[in-house]
């Protein structure tokens, strides 16, 4: 997870679930616009998605992420990678 510099906790942010995707990518972006950004992987780390598992790791990652930080929850965004892009959509 990274979160930007100016992330105010009274302040609801908004999240970006990157998958298959990494953290380096989106942390200039991140702390410009201020958002967190999630790296999320399958279950296994192998790039292959498992509907019955990684629903699953999905839901509790975005459980334990509102849990940790002010979310703004209708401000959550999923972006992909190859076949994490596949899964998101």
């Amino acid at each position: 997870v990274f979160v930007p510099s100016g992330y105010a906790p009274a302040t609801p942010i908004p999240v970006v679930f990157a998958a298959n995707m990494g953290l380096q990518p989106w942390q200039a972006l991140a702390q410009a616009e201020t958002f967190i950004v999630v790296d999320l992987r399958d279950h296994d780390r192998n790039g292959g998605w498992r509907f019955d598992t990684d629903v699953l790791v999905l839901d509790a990652v975005l459980q334990d992420v509102d849990a940790a930080w002010n979310v703004n929850t209708k401000r959550r965004y999923f972006h992909g990678f190859s076949a994490g892009a596949h899964w998101g959509y």
